[in-house]
């Protein structure tokens, strides 16, 4: 394990092929960068990944605001393509009612493919 300039960010090559994550889990970075860029405010993302806390959450967006190339590169080599993403059938997956209202209330041309699928796939019907 390789510790890094912030106190809860760590590399290990035994642990997702290095990529950063928060110490003691196998939480990537950009899990939580993804999960903020959502809509979710930073206060409210340990009630979504429960094991963290927030001085955690707080210093994952900070390692990210000085690794933004590194942390990008990891999200983009993880996106799911559009067009293998389908509707999930209801009730299967979990999203906060603050992230669905989020994402409905942007306009369209400020919603990321992710937020499409959260905003359609998981609507109460």
């Amino acid at each position: 394990m390789r510790a890094t300039e912030h106190c809860y960010i760590v590399t290990d090559e035994q642990i997702l092929n290095g990529e950063s994550i928060i110490k003691g889990t196998r939480t990537p970075v950009r899990a939580i960068v993804e999960t903020w860029r959502l809509g979710v405010l930073p206060e409210e993302i340990p009630s979504h990944l429960l094991h963290l806390t927030l001085a955690q959450v707080f210093d994952a967006l900070s390692y990210y605001s000085d690794h933004q190339a590194e942390i990008d590169t990891h999200i983009a080599r993880h996106r799911i393509p559009d067009e293998l993403i389908g509707p999930s059938p209801v009730g299967v997956g979990s999203i906060s009612p603050v992230m669905l209202r989020r994402a409905e209330s942007r306009s369209k041309s400020d919603v990321t493919p992710c937020e499409r699928v959260v905003s359609t796939s998981f609507r109460t019907r």
